[in-house]
């Protein structure tokens, strides 16, 4: 590709009846007094894009406007949520209202209180993840907002809920806690920071 640059930027310099330099403009060679195809036009440098630059850079904002990029990934997660926070309500329902754990909560009335705590946060995040869903597809501008302080909320109620669980069981896993701390902490800079959403969600 470079040596077929290369040639055409000799041909559009030199004669190619005589070799000879070309004017810049000219229509003849000065030389032979060979016509010249094409007006010559002095050869110009690529120069190339500094190291820090991009390989390509969207034309306009309208290249940005959508779910596309990385707001892909919690948009996805959107729409995954409801049906997890569902399956949690039931299986919290079903433990507090099962006859074969009814002779624990009993002696554990705590335990049964803990349960109840996780379906109500359940419930909650149940509607905040619907309501999420409805100002995602509709582009509201609202969105990023309600976005953020949804995922600082769930990670506040995982914490809250893990330490009352530690009273039942120490060994109790930090897995969901660490997982709802990195998605604030990932997220939220995102929906401050992005064009993308700032050039999406505008309705």
């Amino acid at each position: 590709m470079i040596q077929g640059l290369t040639a055409t930027i000799l041909m559009s310099i030199l004669c190619k009846q005589c070799k000879s330099g070309l004017d810049d403009g000219a229509v003849v060679c000065a030389t032979c007094g060979c016509a010249v195809e094409e007006p010559s036009t002095p050869a110009r440098l690529i120069e190339p894009l500094p190291d820090d630059e991009p390989a390509f850079k969207y034309a306009t904002d309208s290249d940005l406007i959508g779910i596309g990029g990385w707001l892909i990934l919690p948009s996805i997660g959107l729409a995954v949520a409801p049906f997890l926070f569902l399956h949690g309500i039931y299986t919290d329902l079903h433990v507090l209202h099962a006859g074969r754990y009814q002779a624990g909560l009993s002696t554990h009335p705590a335990l049964a209180g803990l349960i109840l705590f996780e379906a109500i946060n359940n419930s909650v995040l149940l509607v905040a993840t619907l309501g999420l869903n409805a100002l995602l597809y509709r582009k509201k501008r609202r969105f990023p907002f309600y976005m953020m302080l949804y995922l600082g909320g769930q990670f506040l109620l995982q914490l809250t809920d893990h330490l009352m669980a530690l009273h039942f069981n120490p060994q109790s896993s930090w897995t969901q806690v660490i997982r709802g701390l990195l998605g604030a902490a990932i997220w939220i800079p995102y929906f401050l920071k992005s064009r993308r959403v700032e050039v999406t969600f505008v309705n």
